[in-house]
Formats: structure tokens, C-alpha cells, sequence
């Protein structure tokens, strides 16, 4: 099988070319991961990771396109986050529980 494995957090350069140093980074923590292991690197390749202004999840119905439900911007910890996100952001299109107002996406529209 083929497995991937990463990333860094470098902010410098903020482009989408693999460096050797990231590389380097990433196939130290394997070693470390996986003591005594043997693998072939098949490629390597470098992405920018959008965050959100406040690093917290966006939920909630467009407030200029109501069809459009987003649910985004979980980060790093997004499996944590996750699941409580969408039982919330489900009991609100449902059932019309208020959504937490830090991830209401109608906070980023101020009226």
C-alpha cells in the first residue's frame, strides 16, 4: 500500500514549492514515528492550508444565499472538532437551535 504523510508549519515562504527542509522535517518525524521501518518517498509536494481569522469553525446558512450552508474552517484539530460541529450546526438547519454566535457565520456579515 501507499500511505502520505506531513506537514510542516512553516509561514515562510508562503507558496506551494516543496523545499528539502520541510522535507527533511517530515521524514525525521517518520523515522521517529516509525522506528526501524523501510520506505521510498514516491513524491513530495508543498500546499498553502487556508485558516480563518480567529482559528474557530464557521457554521450557518449564507445570510445573502440561504440555500448555501457552510461548515468549514476547522484547522488542525478539525477531527476533534468535528463531530460536535455537525450534530450543532445539524440541530440548527433541523430543528432552528441557535448556533454558537463565535461560529455563526451570519457574525462575519455585520447588518
Amino acid at each position: 500500500g501507499h500511505w502520505r504523510t506531513g506537514t510542516t508549519y512553516a509561514w515562510s515562504p508562503l507558496d506551494t514549492i516543496p523545499t528539502s527542509e520541510a522535507r527533511a522535517v517530515i521524514e525525521e518525524r517518520l523515522r521517529l514515528l516509525l522506528p526501524g521501518a523501510r520506505w521510498t518517498l514516491l513524491a513530495h509536494h508543498a500546499a498553502v492550508r487556508p485558516i480563518v481569522h480567529g482559528r474557530k469553525a464557521v457554521l450557518g446558512r449564507h445570510p445573502e444565499h440561504p440555500a448555501l450552508v457552510l461548515f468549514n474552517g476547522l484547522g488542525s484539530k478539525g477531527a476533534l472538532h468535528a463531530p460536535w460541529c455537525a450534530t450543532h450546526l445539524a440541530a440548527h438547519l433541523l430543528d432552528d437551535t441557535p448556533l454558537d454566535p463565535e461560529l455563526d457565520l451570519a457574525r462575519r456579515f455585520p447588518r
